[in-house]
């Protein structure tokens, strides 16, 4: 079984996360400290709230040199939410520097798109079949997010829409992100969690 570790850096749906990978059989830990994430072998990183107050408390507890470390490692991670924005270079929800593991920077929906806040369940489209993402097909997951992660011909393995296609799934070398919760999106997010954590 692998060793799964849940950022606890003060946001995010952790519990919710955590009680999906326990259906699935799954022993995640949620753990900010180091050594449980040094010998991890996946890191799912969550987030629900602001951009600048995420990246302020994951350098508050000290976290971003582990996380850096375990990504050059080739450590699977998965940023949910918010934790995969963080992934990116900034966002124009704030001022803060992201994580820069992908070189793209998150931006708003406004009110000329469909919703300015996309909120509730949502179709999503495989644009790039690898890694044998083709699971995902006939999927739906749940969405709540203002700033998205615009769509990216290397990064972006599935989009939603929104007037506009935006990336819902990425993926640079070992590192994922989803901009859904797959931890509120019952069968569909089992399936999600199950198929990630074989991913080879």
């Amino acid at each position: 079984m692998k060793k799964i570790a849940i950022i606890d850096y003060s946001t995010g749906n952790i519990s919710a996360i955590a009680n999906m990978l326990y259906r699935i059989g799954e022993k995640p830990i949620i753990t900010n400290n180091h050594q449980d994430i040094d010998t991890s072998d996946i890191i799912i990183l969550p987030g629900v709230g602001s951009f600048d107050r995420a990246i302020k408390n994951l350098h508050e507890k000290d976290l971003i040199s582990i996380l850096k470390k375990k990504i050059e490692d080739n450590t699977k991670v998965l940023g949910i939410c918010l934790g995969m924005q963080i992934l990116c270079n900034g966002s124009e929800e704030g001022n803060e520097e992201g994580l820069k593991v992908f070189d793209v920077f998150c931006k708003s929906f406004h009110s000329s798109d469909s919703a300015s806040i996309f909120m509730g369940w949502s179709d999503i489209k495989v644009v790039k079949e690898k890694n044998n993402f083709s699971f995902l097909n006939e999927s739906k997951f749940y969405f709540l997010h203002k700033y998205y992660f615009p769509f990216h011909k290397d990064y972006s393995i599935a989009v939603s829409e929104n007037n506009f296609d935006f990336s819902c799934i990425v993926k640079k070398n070992n590192v994922f992100g989803a901009q859904f919760h797959p931890e509120n999106s019952h069968n569909y997010g089992i399936n999600f969690f199950k198929n990630f954590i074989d991913l080879k």
